[in-house]
């Protein structure tokens, strides 16, 4: 535990020296927020069972998304997502919400590939309430199924460059106001891959 704190630290320090490389910024958040262990006991451990990868199966996300809006104390409400949205291959969601009837309440939600699972409490800080609005932003203005595009056009660049990665996670950070997702290997180099709110490519490089 130790170690792994004094690398964030490290990456930390990096990243107050170079604010402008994209790169240093994605390597903290995926330190921060790598693909999750599975543990055979927890609720996240039912992967979804489509002979599709979820990622790239736009009424699999879809069906996910409606879910979502039918919880009970979500239903017929205007849902506004707090902080980073991690979706994975496997069908695993993780989102936090912004309890509509409560202010500055956040609540996290996990999708196991089937269902969600029962809202849990996020502790937001005095801080982090006066930065919300850098943090928040509208499910309406970013439908699920739009995932789909960015995996189709990730498995687009994979084949021009001759590489054999498959997409297996794409989040959205709503501070930088990008789409992210795993890098792509080739035999001779690796590219990362960014996307703008609306899914449109916005840089396409080499690392």
């Amino acid at each position: 535990m130790k170690t792994n704190y004094s690398i964030l630290l490290a990456l930390a320090g990096l990243l107050t020296v170079l604010p402008s490389c994209k790169w240093a910024t994605k390597s903290i958040d995926d330190t921060l927020h790598g693909r999750p262990t599975v543990d055979n006991t927890d609720y996240m451990a039912s992967a979804y069972k489509g002979s599709d990868n979820f990622l790239t199966n736009p009424q699999a996300l879809n069906d996910a998304e409606k879910a979502l809006r039918n919880l009970t104390e979500l239903k017929g409400k205007q849902i506004k997502l707090y902080n980073d949205a991690q979706f994975y291959d496997d069908g695993r969601i993780m989102i936090q919400v912004i309890d509509p009837d409560t202010a500055n309440n956040v609540n996290e939600y996990d999708f196991n590939g089937q269902e969600w699972g029962p809202k849990k409490p996020v502790q937001i800080s005095s801080s982090d309430i006066s930065q919300m609005g850098l943090q928040t932003f509208a499910l309406d203005t970013m439908p699920f199924s739009r995932i789909a595009k960015l995996a189709a056009t990730y498995a687009q660049k994979a084949k021009q460059n001759n590489s054999t990665s498959a997409v297996s996670h794409i989040y959205y950070v709503p501070e930088a106001g990008e789409w992210y997702c795993n890098d792509m290997e080739t035999p001779r180099a690796n590219y990362q891959l960014f996307f703008s709110p609306d899914g449109r490519v916005k840089e396409f490089k080499r690392e």
